[in-house]
């Protein structure tokens, strides 16, 4: 019998290097960015092509990390020499975290993606940085694109700058976004799309940035609500989706990431955007209890025989 062919998907975005420190003053530095999707699709089984820049300072700490993620593709992955992308997370007792940007590596080059578009499925674009590609590239990669995209704001919210980072309009964010599938944004995110950075928005305010996604022609959009779930919007359906279970809490580093890599394999399935957002969602509220990419590998991929059995339940019912 012939074996069935493993879906791919392309990723882009920029490897960090972070130092993350805690309101109680706990500080610790590990590999970050792109590699959290990265690890999450690997352990889940998908095949991955990886296009991001890395400082050749950190090349050797990401080589031990990704050598035994199967599936892995590192055409895309160019060494740049220096330190890398550098960034300072804080996460205070209450409120937003706060970013410093003290190094970071130039855009992608289209020259590093094209080749490789006719190769995979599923698209994924997160803009770690707010650097990791120039407007006119993506524009051209959404023209020839003949796959499924995926486009996580992120730093595109942020201002462009070295030092303290603050959130900015993103009155642009149409251009961004028009040509794509999915948009994903977190709720200080959704504020900067709607002009107003400093202003926690309402389910109005989501509501009403919806409404303009969706005529652009967008088939869902992904809110992440931090412990409250997501709230996925469609044409045809709005609901804000809930964790079914609380876990102690070690870091919430990444698990949007998960979540968004989580849904969009189970979109790539043929799943219905809610159904793979409550897939995804799953994921997530489980990566709160382990740190890092490699933890989040290592623990994904003892998980998986446990997902596909909960999928295969949730099929039943």
């Amino acid at each position: 019998m012939e074996q069935k062919k493993k879906r791919r998907f392309g990723l882009i975005g920029t490897i960090t290097w972070d130092t993350i420190q805690l309101a109680s003053g706990k500080k610790w530095q590990a590999l970050g960015g792109i590699l959290y999707q990265a690890a999450c699709l690997s352990a889940l089984g998908a095949e991955v092509c990886l296009f991001s820049n890395a400082g050749s300072e950190i090349w050797p700490k990401i080589k031990k990390v990704i050598k035994n993620w199967p599936g892995l593709r590192i055409n895309g992955l160019k060494i740049i020499h220096g330190p890398g992308n550098q960034v300072h997370l804080y996460y205070p007792k209450h409120g937003e975290r706060r970013e410093r940007l003290k190094w970071s590596v130039p855009p992608l080059s289209l020259s590093q993606i094209w080749p490789f578009l006719r190769e995979i499925d599923f698209l994924i674009a997160v803009f770690n940085s707010g650097f990791d590609l120039d407007f006119y590239s993506w524009r051209q990669i959404i023209q020839a694109r003949s796959f499924p995209l995926w486009l996580d704001i992120h730093s595109l919210a942020l201002s462009p700058n070295f030092g303290l980072r603050k959130y900015e309009g993103l009155e642009s964010w149409p251009a961004w976004a028009e040509g794509i599938d999915y948009l994903q944004v977190n709720e200080r995110e959704a504020s900067c799309l709607l002009g107003k950075p400093n202003r926690k928005p309402s389910l109005d305010d989501l509501n009403h940035l919806a409404d303009q996604a969706l005529a652009l022609g967008l088939k869902a959009i992904f809110i992440t609500l931090g412990k409250r779930g997501v709230f996925v919007i469609t044409p045809e359906n709005r609901e804000i989706l809930e964790p079914e279970e609380e876990f102690r809490v070690v870091d919430t580093t990444g698990c949007g990431d998960c979540l968004a890599s989580a849904t969009c394999l189970k979109l790539l399935e043929g799943k219905s955007p809610l159904e793979a957002a409550r897939f995804g969602l799953f994921v997530a509220s489980h990566m709160v209890k382990v740190k890092g990419v490699s933890s989040t590998f290592t623990f994904l991929k003892r998980m998986a025989s446990e997902l596909k059995e909960k999928t295969k339940i949730k099929a039943k019912n």
